[in-house]
């Protein structure tokens, strides 16, 4: 007499063995990895907005929500330095999904190619009704840096404040760092707060060295084998021979006027912020912000 366990598939005669449904669903770019004791399909959605993750078979996805970083803040020609951007938000845990069309949206990094301003601050990420806000742009001299994403709400990572402004700033997951004076205004500029801690305040005396930016937020083995670190701060521009680093691997370094390295460094990893330019006598903007990220996964 055949046995049935549940839906399934027949192996040999007369007997079913039940068979439990994986998710199934489409969007994005989709890719699969082993990371040595199961197979994942993974889903990754790049900047852009109304993009679709369509579930045909519903269950259980992993997620990691990155709001974009900030841009550093610019320079002017009079030798002065612009604050680290910061660190977007970096969101991530365990959701149920039904067979829908789920929105997600993934903002882009500052990116304002103007000198002499405070960074543009980055714009958030969303997907199942969770929103990761992105990381505010640093300071230009004299100014805070930035505590408000790009739709002005709350800011993830802080944006370092400017040379010249001794204020740190408050953010959501990580402050930025105060800028420093000379008395004559020049000084260093503070760090991008990150997702995961703070930006540094620039040094006050002896070399004036720019902030670092403040750290960000690690996962291992996730979509592909190895560790990268999401939402880390840009680092300050600074009078020094080296500007604040950026708080990983990915976010840009500050600017550094007696380097000769006016131009902040462009963040390369999701959500990290820009490094704060520095100007040995030319207006630069702020290196650039990156942009967000969606990652969506399940076991197959």
């Amino acid at each position: 007499m055949a046995i049935e366990l549940g839906t399934g598939i027949t192996v040999g005669t007369g007997i079913i063995i039940g068979q439990v449904d994986v998710v199934n669903a489409t969007g994005g770019t989709v890719t699969t990895y082993n990371d040595g004791t199961r197979r994942w399909k993974v889903h990754t959605f790049l900047a852009g907005y109304s993009q679709s993750f369509t579930v045909s078979i519903g269950g259980q996805v992993e997620y990691i929500i990155v709001g974009a970083g900030g841009q550093g803040g610019g320079a002017n020609t009079n030798l002065r330095c612009g604050g680290g951007g910061g660190g977007g938000q970096v969101l991530s845990g365990t959701t149920t999904v039904v067979p829908n069309t789920y929105t997600v949206n993934v903002g882009g990094g500052g990116n304002n190619l103007v000198t002499n301003t405070n960074g543009l601050s980055g714009d958030a990420a969303s997907v199942f009704g969770i929103t990761a806000r992105g990381g505010g742009g640093g300071g230009r001299y004299a100014t805070n840096g930035l505590n408000t994403d790009l739709l002005g709400n709350p800011a993830a990572g802080a944006g370092g404040s400017g040379s010249g402004n001794t204020s740190a700033v408050s953010g959501l997951t990580g402050n930025g760092g105060a800028g420093s004076d000379t008395g004559s205004g020049t000084g260093s500029a503070g760090g991008g707060g990150g997702s995961n801690g703070n930006g540094s305040n620039a040094q006050s005396s002896g070399s004036y060295a720019g902030g670092n930016g403040g750290a960000g937020t690690s996962f291992t083995n996730f979509s592909f084998d190895g560790t990268v670190t999401y939402g880390a701060g840009g680092g300050g521009g600074s009078r020094n021979t080296t500007g604040g680093s950026g708080g990983s691997v990915g976010a840009g370094a500050g600017g550094s006027i007696l380097a000769g390295v006016t131009q902040g460094g462009n963040a390369t990893v999701a959500g990290c912020g820009g490094g704060g330019s520095a100007s040995s006598g030319t207006a630069v903007y702020g290196g650039i912000g990156a942009d967000g990220i969606v990652i969506i996964r399940y076991a197959v």
